[in-house]
């Protein structure tokens, strides 16, 4: 009986999910660093979500290992930082793709100036 009453309210809801990962438009000047125990590091951001990020580096970062993630962007107001646990990383052509997850979710706040300053697509 509820789930007939669902069916009905919700038949004239056009819900349209989301997509929850945002890929990466034009990153020129948005400045990214990770920042490891032992250095910085520069790269660039392939997509983002709240829950975390996928990046290409010049170098590996360990499996597991805690970092700091730097976004700078004086154009837009945009100087923040966050951490991220690396959950992946693997060799491709032009350096190391690496996985990220935030240990929190990233704040909207900091998600929407990454999309109105136009460094993430919104499609």
């Amino acid at each position: 009986m509820m789930k007939d009453a669902n069916q009905r309210a919700n038949k004239h809801w056009e819900y349209v999910p989301r997509k929850p990962r945002h890929e990466a438009a034009d990153t020129c000047g948005l400045e990214l660093r990770v920042e490891t125990d032992r250095k910085f590091v520069n790269a660039d951001m392939l997509d983002c979500s709240r829950q975390g990020t996928r990046l290409q580096l010049s170098e590996s970062v360990p499996i597991g290992e805690e970092v700091t993630l730097h976004f700078s962007a004086p154009s837009e107001m945009i100087d923040w930082s966050t951490m991220a646990k690396i959950r992946w990383c693997c060799a491709n052509a032009t350096g190391w793709e690496c996985g990220c997850e935030f240990p929190t979710e990233l704040a909207w706040e900091h998600l929407g100036q990454l999309l109105l300053g136009g460094f993430l697509s919104t499609d």
